[in-house]
């Protein structure tokens, strides 16, 4: 167990999951504190942003020792001015980071040196990680360009590897995108498809696949005050609706089914 002591003290926790009994704490200080957002790169590795918020500090915690790697964010986004805001995201061995003129994906090595893979100027939301084999992880990006919006679908560990490139036209009224999920099927040849789920500036939810809006809701009219998630119906007369599509099912059903108070 990891965590932060204020703004500027870092503690490794080893505990006794069958007991609760703490069998190590060990801690460490940086000058210059934390900001508080963090992105988990592996089991044993932490990139956090600095108080200023303009240098990335890579944490390690393996074998009982904590060592701190600063890099500051103009060495690696030219022009960078202001301050910088880590995107949220659970990607193995990289994250995202904004900044004034761009959105950057920075790779960590194991030894935690930080490197930039791509940069990308407009808007950018990243979605969930989504598992597609035993040994394949992938994740989409949104990006927004005038009226549309383009949807990229990458594996986690291959950058440069597009699983899927769409270019979806939106009416502009809605809205920047604010949160995307995936989910994948199996096509008749054996490859991966991917459905999008978007979540709006105007709430509404808008469900993408092959290029169009398969369907939306104006959510965003209900003037959401309350949610939680119920179960859906597993049968109708007979045939269950898990069975007809597991994995779209799951899906909705945490993503979308929500009991609106208005």
């Amino acid at each position: 167990m990891v965590g932060f002591v204020g703004s500027s003290q870092f503690d490794v926790y080893q505990i006794n999951a069958k007991n609760g009994e703490l069998l190590k704490h060990d801690s460490a200080a940086v000058d210059g504190g934390f900001s508080g957002e963090v992105s988990l790169v592996s089991r044993a590795k932490l990139v956090v942003l600095d108080a200023a918020r303009s240098t990335l500090l890579t944490i390690s915690f393996q074998s009982g020792e904590i060592s701190f790697q600063k890099t500051y964010i103009s060495d690696l986004v030219e022009d960078f001015s202001g301050i910088a805001v880590i995107l949220p995201s659970k990607l193995t061995g990289l994250f995202a980071v904004k900044t004034n003129t761009a959105t950057a994906f920075i790779s960590v090595s194991s030894e935690g040196k930080l490197e930039v893979v791509d940069k990308i100027k407009h808007a950018t939301v990243i979605s969930n990680v989504l598992s597609i084999s035993e040994d394949q992880q992938a994740f989409a990006l949104v990006q927004h360009g005038g009226n549309d919006i383009h949807l990229n679908v990458k594996q986690v560990h291959d950058w440069n590897s597009d699983l899927l490139k769409e270019r979806i036209k939106l009416d502009k009224q809605r809205g920047l995108v604010h949160k995307v999920f995936i989910n994948n099927y199996v096509r008749t040849d054996k490859s991966h498809g991917f459905r999008a789920l978007i979540v709006m500036e105007d709430h509404s939810l808008l469900l993408l696949q092959q290029g169009e809006v398969v369907w939306s809701r104006e959510d965003g009219l209900a003037s959401i005050i309350g949610v939680t998630t119920s179960e859906l119906p597993v049968e109708r007369e007979g045939v269950s609706v898990a069975k007809v599509e597991q994995n779209l099912f799951e899906w909705l059903k945490v993503r979308s089914n929500c009991f609106f108070t208005i």
